[in-house]
């Protein structure tokens, strides 16, 4: 039955009758990109081709605000009054981003989480966000717009912010770790291979636990990818570029980080694209599991694990300290900054999250 359905789907009949008579858009196309084999030398190749708009034209004066939102007011030297309301517009992003983050992290505030904006552009979330965090990194290929970014942050004193100039597409793996991570409207603009290479570099920015928040297009009518032809092609590179990843890509890039999507929501999109805004989550947080920390004769500055299933079904969603002598848990609780209880390793009142979240904090500072 499959068979016969795609064999009509490709016939004559049907493409004259149905997709074009009735503008029906075939998606078909848009399943799976295999960018797998690709080498890395053919992605920095088209990182390059790609990131050439945003370096020249989108970097002038007359169209780097415009750049980032295409409406026609924001062309040119803006005034204090139109900068200020075009900053005003990521307000919304920043609140949802907020609200979607306290679902699933309760236990560490944004106040004391370290954030990084990909694609920060001229700093229209950033600003939202410097105030709120311990820190925010600003990431972004073009460095007229983070010029423009440090401008714009500048005017305030509270918050600390770093800017990050990615001038090679290597340079991914060089950033900061983050306890949050978002990028919107900015992976749309990379071709499919180029999107799967960013978006495992962001996923593996995040600390256990961290969260990553990242507006991906995941399907465009008629829209296909061949890296040769595109490298080929004069005209590539040259204007504002609007590119897809197929969820099937996004699924595979979240696991092979050790992600799992925990939530994704419809956007809408430009015409003739469908957009998602996806969240996600780092595994090794143990928010599905239990987490048992101690240590042993030998070895008592060291931390031990044992496996989260043997620990949930173990104790029940609660820290235990094992440990032969008291010196060794109490040094473990003065690193998770609780109480040790007398007599008695079992820290029962202690929630496997708070701790656990608090224990890595720590640790890595």
């Amino acid at each position: 039955m499959v068979n016969l359905i795609k064999e009509f789907r490709n016939s004559d009949e049907f493409i004259s009758k149905i997709q074009v008579k009735s503008g029906i858009p075939l998606l078909e196309d848009n399943q799976y990109f295999n960018n797998n084999n690709l080498d890395f030398n053919i992605l920095n190749q088209l990182f390059k081709k790609t990131a050439h708009y945003w370096r020249n034209i989108a970097s002038s004066p007359e169209e780097i605000y415009w750049s980032v939102l295409t409406e026609e007011h924001y062309k040119g030297e803006l005034t204090t009054s139109v900068k200020k309301q075009f900053l005003g517009t990521g307000q919304a992003y920043f609140n949802r981003i907020k609200i979607l983050a306290s679902k699933y992290v309760h236990e560490l505030p944004l106040s004391e989480q370290t954030v990084l904006d990909f694609g920060c552009g001229v700093g229209r979330l950033a600003v939202h966000f410097k105030s709120q965090c311990k820190k925010i990194h600003c990431v972004d290929f073009s460095s007229a717009h983070l010029e423009e970014t440090r401008k714009n942050l500048s005017d305030s004193d509270n918050g600390e912010f770093e800017l990050r100039h990615i001038n090679q597409l290597k340079e991914m793996g060089d950033l900061p770790k983050a306890n949050l991570v978002y990028s919107f409207i900015v992976l749309q603009h990379n071709t499919p291979p180029v999107i799967s290479y960013l978006i495992k570099n962001l996923l593996g920015c995040l600390v256990p636990g961290g969260l990553a928040f990242l507006q991906l297009p995941l399907a465009g009518v008629r829209y296909n990818f061949n890296h040769e032809s595109y490298l080929s092609s004069p005209s590539a590179g040259k204007n504002m570029e609007m590119h897809i990843l197929p969820k099937s890509n996004i699924n595979e890039v979240a696991n092979m980080s050790n992600c799992k999507i925990v939530e994704s929501n419809c956007i809408g999109g430009s015409t003739g694209y469908y957009s998602e805004e996806i969240v996600f989550m780092r595994r090794d947080r143990f928010y599905e599991g239990y987490l048992i920390m101690g240590f042993n004769d030998e070895t008592k500055s060291k931390y031990g694990f044992i496996d989260v299933n043997e620990a949930c079904e173990l104790f029940k969603n609660r820290i235990w300290l094992v440990s032969h002598g008291g010196v060794a848990s109490e040094t473990l609780c003065d690193v998770l900054n609780i109480q040790y209880p007398e007599g008695n390793a079992n820290l029962s009142s202690v929630s496997v999250r708070a701790a656990t979240a608090h224990f890595y904090s720590r640790i890595t500072q």
